[in-house]
């Protein structure tokens, strides 16, 4: 039963059910605990026994077994049914510093989205204010969403006002959180905050999709060409469905240039030294994860440069 008008959303499914005790202590320990915790269930049986070891958190269970896509929406879909007038999104498998509710509804009073710091980390290493230190001018993370993202459901929130309506996710999307945030942006200049202050313990371990080293390496190049390949595609179909021709235009134009630099990666003398040449100037071509996938005119002036 809903008891706020704040809810952080999460998915959690058998691969995150070791770390759910670190998630929901560090939901209890929040300095504000107005907030309600809606929890889209994908396959772990007796749940039940979460809900009863955290009784102080209202706990709402919603089960699905859909793709992870089609999960998030549900879960987006079901909390815009509820009504909750802000939501925090949060991964399972992450915990959070213990300021990240209220500072994220404090600053949803005079922003529709914010986005919090990162601390990544796995059994052997830790990186503190990982997107302060590895992307410039995060105050105009905006102008670099269509190229690569740092707004992920485990250090965003949102003004519920502003998705339009009920969404309806491609299935195979990989990058759920980056096409999400873009079709919110793309809609309106809405104001973004970055809140430094504010931590989440973003885990690395084998059933994440991104990983914790920016490097390309074969594996990752291939990813990433298949992420902003359906990424692309999905939004122009979204554009097109929401008569934005000016974004229409601006997709297409970006999966031309995914395609023809696929091609062009087949020639391996090629790959290597694309490859080499993003790996040795990373620092600046990284503004957030996929950005290191770019298109060969970048590439080639970069080239030039060197």
């Amino acid at each position: 039963m809903k008891k706020s008008s704040h809810v952080l959303l999460t998915t959690v499914f058998p691969a995150s059910e070791s770390y759910l005790d670190d998630f929901f202590i560090s939901l209890q320990k929040q300095t504000n605990a107005d907030f309600d915790v809606l929890v889209i269930n994908d396959g772990i049986e007796n749940f039940e026994i979460y809900k009863a070891k955290y009784t102080s958190l209202n706990i709402i269970e919603i089960k699905a077994a859909e793709s992870p896509a089609k999960n998030r929406e549900i879960g987006i879909n079901t909390v815009l049914e509820l009504g909750y007038k802000y939501i925090v999104f949060g991964d399972s498998d992450d915990y959070f510093s213990e300021n990240r509710i209220e500072r994220s509804i404090e600053s949803l009073e005079e922003n529709h989205l914010v986005f919090n710091e990162l601390t990544v980390f796995g059994e052997s290493f830790r990186s503190e204010n990982f997107l302060e230190k590895k992307i410039k001018n995060l105050d105009k993370i905006s102008e670099t969403i269509f190229d690569g993202n740092v707004f992920g459901l485990s250090n965003i929130a949102v003004r519920s006002e502003i998705i339009l309506s009920r969404l309806d996710f491609d299935e195979n999307l990989i990058a759920v959180d980056w096409f999400f945030i873009t079709t919110l942006i793309i809609h309106n200049n809405y104001k973004i905050k970055f809140l430094g202050d504010v931590q989440t313990h973003y885990r690395q371990y084998n059933n994440n999709t991104i990983g914790m080293s920016l490097l390309l390496t074969d594996q990752k190049l291939e990813l990433g060409i298949r992420v902003k390949e359906i990424h692309y595609s999905a939004l122009i179909r979204y554009c097109k469905n929401h008569a934005l021709e000016k974004y229409t235009s601006l997709f297409e134009n970006k999966l031309k240039q995914i395609q023809n630099l696929k091609i062009k990666l087949k020639n391996d003398a090629f790959k290597r030294r694309y490859m080499k040449l993003i790996n040795s100037n990373i620092e600046s071509i990284f503004t957030g994860w996929w950005s290191e996938i770019i298109n060969l005119e970048t590439y080639f002036k970069y080239e030039n440069k060197n």
